[in-house]
């Protein structure tokens, strides 16, 4: 054990010998965008290239160059000290680094932003976890992936797996020696799929090779494994895949998934409370099996829509992480204003941009045409799924209701070009102005969420 690096001892963290506990926040929507986080229609790689089509490329490659250089600095991260927190998770996509026609040469200023922010958290006190949100092939089919649909391909075309591996080894080789860097997220939230059903095989297969093969460059980390099923079928990390002494699991878990928070108008309530809650997350630990410790990578709240008993049902939630031992970090710290408590203030070029009328308008068109709603035993869905039920009665519903969903995606490109077309007529500074937006200085914090995310870091 190198007590130089974070290690795994037993069912605890240990560095420079002494037992350590991780709570910290996700620097989500930095080097991966998100449609929701950002307000930038469908997926990140289609936005880049609709942007330099459309607006031209000096201008479109200048707008998300500004995005992630002033997304996140030294201001930021000087913040998130403050508030009590020694942890920061570092989402990215493998486009950072590589350009799919262009496989296994890396570019250097991809890693730049990885390195800012290793060196800042040097300073600050502060652990970095990398985890790669978004991998060659795309390993899920969900816009968190960067994934444009309707298939995710790494399950399905080795060379996809072979150059995220690869890419690991490169990243690898390069933070060997930085003791900041807790540890590598090999793979963010993959939904590996046989036809109707999820497959643990694939994600088994998978970690089986990666783990020895970043293992013969990195002698010291640690790799955290999110399960099958975006980190919530723990049954899919078999036993084998912890003979390597520094892995651990780092499960997912938004309370959300079983209890819809529109239904929560108390807690505790009937739906869900402290034992309900604990049930559950005991359950995707799974430490009786696993002897390892617990990172919960992913969990939180919508601000902009969360009444005080869905705050409560957090808090309760991290009190719970807390009297397990199970370390932390939540999504996310900043954004447009979902999930994030730090915001672009309502006067930004941005923040008015997003919220003109116009483009409120085509999103809740778009919606009532083709939206289709997940929620546990929601009748609400649109007038073109009730179509396709009408047509197609005799085929599974949730199968259509997938399949409706690759048919909105589709039409979000339409949603993009719009909503694209409408910067054409500004000038080159008013579109970097809107790039912006998000910097530190510009940003209003939520009181609400900086008062519970100064509980829950014990600021």
């Amino acid at each position: 054990m190198n007590q130089n690096f974070v290690q795994i001892d037993g069912l605890d963290l240990i560095y420079q010998g002494e037992k350590i506990y991780l709570q910290g926040v996700t620097l989500g929507n930095w080097l991966i965008l998100e449609d929701h986080m950002s307000g930038i229609p469908y997926v990140e790689h289609k936005a880049r290239e609709r942007f330099s089509a459309v607006l031209g490329s000096e201008i479109g490659e200048a707008f998300f160059d500004t995005y992630q250089e002033t997304y996140i600095t030294e201001k930021d991260i000087a913040y998130i000290k403050e508030l009590g927190a020694n942890l920061l998770r570092v989402p990215f996509n493998y486009r950072l680094f590589e350009d799919g026609m262009n496989p296994g040469v890396y570019r250097e200023e991809g890693f730049a932003h990885l390195d800012k922010v290793i060196t800042w958290a040097k300073k600050y006190d502060l652990f970095v976890l990398l985890d790669l949100h978004a991998a060659p092939g795309c390993q899920a089919i969900d816009w968190n992936v960067d994934c444009a649909g309707p298939e995710a391909l790494f399950w399905k075309e080795k060379d996809y797996q072979e150059r995220t591996i690869k890419l690991w080894q490169h990243i690898a080789a390069r933070y060997k020696d930085e003791t900041t860097v807790l540890g590598y997220e090999l793979l963010g939230e993959p939904v590996a799929t046989a036809p109707m059903e999820f497959d643990q095989r694939p994600v088994q297969e998978f970690y089986r090779e990666i783990i020895p093969a970043v293992r013969s460059v990195d002698p010291n980390h640690i790799f955290l494994l999110v399960a099958n099923l975006w980190g919530k079928a723990t049954e899919s990390l078999s036993d084998d895949l912890f003979e390597d002494p520094q892995t651990m699991a780092a499960p997912h878990h938004y309370p959300y998934e079983s209890v819809p928070y529109s239904e929560v108008t108390t807690y505790p309530c009937e739906a869900v409370d402290r034992e309900k809650l604990a049930v559950v997350i005991e359950e995707r630990a799974d430490q009786k099996r696993i002897q390892r410790p617990v990172l919960f990578g992913e969990f939180g709240i919508d601000h902009a829509t969360a009444t005080e008993p869905i705050y409560q049902i957090v808090e309760d939630q991290v009190s719970i992480f807390k009297e397990r031992g199970f370390h932390w970090c939540i999504w996310a710290y900043k954004d447009l204003a979902p999930f994030g408590f730090v915001n672009p203030a309502d006067d930004t070029p941005w923040k008015k941009f997003v919220a003109r009328e116009d483009i409120h308008a085509e999103h809740e068109k778009l919606n009532q045409l083709c939206r289709v709603n997940f929620d546990a035993g929601a009748p609400v869905q649109s007038v073109f799924f009730d179509s396709v039920r009408e047509i197609f009665p005799q085929l599974d519903f949730e199968y259509t209701q997938h399949r409706v969903r690759e048919a909105r995606r589709n039409m979000e490109l339409l949603l993009l070009d719009a909503f694209i077309m409408k910067m054409k007529d500004l000038g080159a500074e008013e579109i970097q102005a809107m790039a912006e937006s998000f910097s530190f200085d510009q940003c209003v914090i939520n009181p609400r969420g900086e008062q519970m995310m100064k509980r829950m870091l014990g600021a």
